[in-house]
């Protein structure tokens, strides 16, 4: 049997993955026709994981966070443990505050599986089309598996099944740009686009993530348009309008996601704004 590349066994972990990482989110009422509600929800803080060993050597494409008074939407450098992310220890996951290098927000998959940090904010707060910019600086730890990935999710919120969360996810492994959608069904992982990396990822650096979440108006259905950029490069681009099998909506939700078996980042001066 042949092996499958990490960006294939990156799909089926992903696929599967929000078993282990369900938000803490809070359902509001959702048109059928897909991207066109808003999902409230609601975040605690809990006890906090063990500290990682991360490399830190700052890249020179990676951006500072505004200071609370200048920030143009929400912003988070994560020197406050009490800002309001949900931190986790359990047998597949850890979440946690970390005061390395002034403070980062820690997300740790023990399992081959994945799990979603929602941050303390609404996108509805933000920006009135649900349109948003996702700003992160990442640290990958020590001997990080190549197949490990790590990125932005937006729009999260439950699935119709309840039984987990529905968002878009823009992230990257050592090799590939990559967008896909836990669908608005059952969570299903449906993939969007890829294209392999060329350098834009500095390894051993601290690396800059910029996600762009546009809904737009197709024909008279809601479209979903996605972007990401690592170290102010963009590296991939996509487009979705949501199937019958695989519908999607937005939602309040917007944080980090981690995927694969050891795959452990520190993320920093993190900033959501509008559009």
């Amino acid at each position: 049997m042949p092996v499958p590349s990490p960006t294939a066994r990156l799909r089926r972990t992903l696929s599967r993955g929000l078993v282990a990482g369900v938000l803490v989110l809070v359902a509001g009422c959702g048109d059928d026709d897909g991207g066109d509600s808003a999902r409230e929800r609601g975040a605690e803080a809990t006890e906090s994981g063990s500290p990682a060993t991360a490399t830190s050597s700052p890249s020179v494409s990676a951006s500072e966070s505004p200071t609370a008074s200048d920030c143009p939407g929400f912003c988070d450098s994560f020197d406050d443990p009490a800002s309001g992310w949900k931190e986790e220890s359990t047998a597949g996951y850890v979440t946690s505050y970390d005061d390395a290098e002034g403070g980062a927000f820690r997300v740790l998959t023990r399992e081959n599986s994945s799990h979603a940090a929602t941050a303390p904010t609404t996108v509805s707060s933000l920006s009135e089309d649900y349109s948003v910019t996702v700003d992160v600086d990442t640290r990958t730890a020590a001997g990080m598996p190549e197949a490990g990935a790590y990125g932005i999710t937006c729009w999260n919120h439950p699935t119709q099944d309840e039984a987990g969360d529905s968002a878009f996810l823009l992230y990257v492994d050592a090799q590939t740009a990559i967008l896909g959608l836990w669908d608005e069904i059952s969570a299903a992982y449906v993939p969007i686009a890829e294209k392999p990396l060329s350098g834009e990822l500095k390894p051993g650096e601290t690396n800059h993530l910029t996600a762009t979440c546009a809904r737009v108006r197709k024909s008279g259905r809601p479209e979903a348009r996605l972007a990401l950029s690592v170290n102010g490069t963009e590296v991939v681009t996509g487009t979705h309008t949501g199937t019958a099998e695989h519908p999607w909506d937005v939602g309040d939700g917007v944080g980090l996601v981690t995927a694969g078996a050891g795959a452990d980042v520190r993320y920093d001066d993190f900033e959501v704004t509008p559009g």
